[in-house]
């Protein structure tokens, strides 16, 4: 079985290991807070702020957050304009992780 660890260093504050982690949650983590939440140091949205501000429907989101759907083009762009990474970033990660799940699909690995 094959496995990747990814360590994220965000803006020198925190450190966060993740496994085969989807560029969805990763961005949920660090940009999207819950009504609950404070807010940290960084600007975060809470769901319906950043729907609104993207014009896609918090659902969708929901379920990019979740990774239950993929970051398109579209949505790395759209991750763009809030975050500090740029669209390339996103859909990088969003590229590693499909390669991620295809080598866990014995179908694929050699």
């Amino acid at each position: 079985m094959v496995g990747v660890d990814i360590t994220l260093k965000f803006m020198g504050t925190f450190t966060m290991k993740l496994n085969n982690a989807h560029p969805g949650v990763i961005f949920k983590r660090k940009y999207i807070r819950g009504r609950r939440e404070p807010v940290n140091g960084n600007k975060q949205y809470q769901l319906y702020e950043f729907s609104e501000k993207t014009g896609i429907s918090r659902q969708y989101w929901g379920d990019v957050f979740a990774g239950r759907k993929r970051v398109t083009a579209k949505m790395a762009l759209l991750m763009a304009t809030v975050s500090k990474e740029n669209a390339t970033h996103w859909a990088i990660l969003q590229a590693e992780y499909d390669i991620m799940q295809a080598q866990k699909n014995k179908k694929y690995r050699r």
